[in-house]
This record gives structure tokens, C-alpha cells and sequence, in this order.
């Protein structure tokens, strides 16, 4: 039975969005706007990918910000739980419709 096109779109943006999370948290450790300059074009696609990110992450660090998880940032992996149960979510709604 052939994947319906709604479920490949929804896990493809979903995946797309999962992949441009993990790029901002290792892009993190690397780019340095201080050291590189801010015309560099790592240092444009990090700050690209910070602003269209951000929207998504701000709703998990307030909710971590009620845990006292000191230093530790766990907001990228509570959205990526979310996007994945989201993810599921949407599926299970689309193959109920569906049959």
C-alpha cells in the first residue's frame, strides 16, 4: 500500500523542522559571530536559522524555566518530543479520516 501524500508531507516538514533544530544546537557550539564577523555567511545562516527557530523553542524554556535544571537547556529536546508526538498525532488523525 503506497504512503498517502498528507502522511509524507506531514513527516516531511516535520523532519524538516527536527533537522533545522539539531543544525541550530550544533551550530551553537561552532559559530561565533565575536570571532567570525557578522558578515560571514556560517554567522547569517545561524542567526537565519535562530529567528525561525526561535518561535518554536520559546514555548519549551518557559516551561523549563519552571524546572530548576540549572545550566542545562533541555527545550530542544522537549520540542523534538513534542514535534514527534505531534507528528503521530496529526498521522493517526489523517489514517482515522482516511478508512
Amino acid at each position: 500500500m503506497r504512503v498517502p501524500l498528507v502522511i509524507w508531507v506531514i513527516n516531511l516538514i516535520c523532519q524538516i523542522v527536527i533537522w533545522t533544530l539539531l543544525a541550530r544546537a550544533i551550530m551553537s557550539w561552532f559559530v561565533n559571530p565575536y570571532k567570525m564577523g557578522v558578515n560571514h555567511p556560517l554567522v547569517k545562516l545561524y542567526s537565519f536559522i535562530c529567528q525561525v527557530t526561535e518561535p518554536l523553542l520559546k514555548p519549551a524554556r518557559k516551561l523549563m524555566s519552571r524546572f530548576n535544571t540549572g545550566v542545562i537547556d533541555l527545550s530542544l529536546f522537549v520540542t523534538v518530543i513534542f514535534i514527534y508526538i505531534l507528528q503521530r498525532m496529526l498521522i493517526r488523525l489523517v489514517l482515522l479520516f482516511m478508512f
